[in-house]
């Protein structure tokens, strides 16, 4: 697993910077569960955290270049927030998937477990990142925007955009 320094730790963030690469995969999954759960997040965030940072981190290992990120967990009010930074601008998009498929679906089942994802552009890439309730049964509502970035080590976003849904068959 390669990691460029301890994460910087807080009350309410753990935070990585990282080379993304699919054998270390797994490894992030178990920290982000270790994170959230530190965080007090409840069964259903963690394993929505680990879903995500899996989907996010293989995203980048299959679409950008460049494979250093910066990785970070946070709980902001109700809300425990997994956020990716890579620094490609294509942006993620979420289709319907073909069951019978071998892939193409994580993104959908992502989107489905959790309350709100979505990406931020910035002039240095784009931030991915996914909300769920910190606790099991909770009712978090939506909010209109993405993850506070909360790091000086970036440039700030002021915009947000959801991940985009194609229509399902019938709507």
């Amino acid at each position: 697993m390669n990691v460029a320094a301890q994460p910087p730790r807080t009350d309410d963030q753990r935070s990585w910077p990282l080379l993304a690469a699919r054998r270390d995969i797994g490894e992030w999954r178990r920290e982000v569960g270790i994170a959230a759960r530190a965080l007090g997040a409840g069964r259903d965030a963690v394993h929505v955290a680990r879903l995500g940072v899996t989907e996010l981190l293989s995203n980048v290992c299959k679409h950008v270049a460049e494979p250093q990120c910066q990785l970070v967990v946070a709980v902001e009010g109700e809300v425990l927030c997994v956020r990716l930074f890579d620094r490609s601008h294509e942006t993620p998009r979420v289709t319907t998937p073909n069951h019978l498929a071998e892939s193409g679906r994580d993104l959908w089942l992502l989107r489905e477990l959790a309350f709100d994802i979505g990406y931020t552009l910035t002039t240095g890439g784009k931030w991915v990142w996914v909300h769920c309730a910190l606790k099991d049964g909770s009712a978090v509502r939506c909010a209109a925007h993405g993850c506070d970035l909360g790091s000086s080590s970036t440039t700030r976003s002021q915009g947000w955009s959801p991940l985009p849904r194609k229509p399902e068959e019938g709507e």
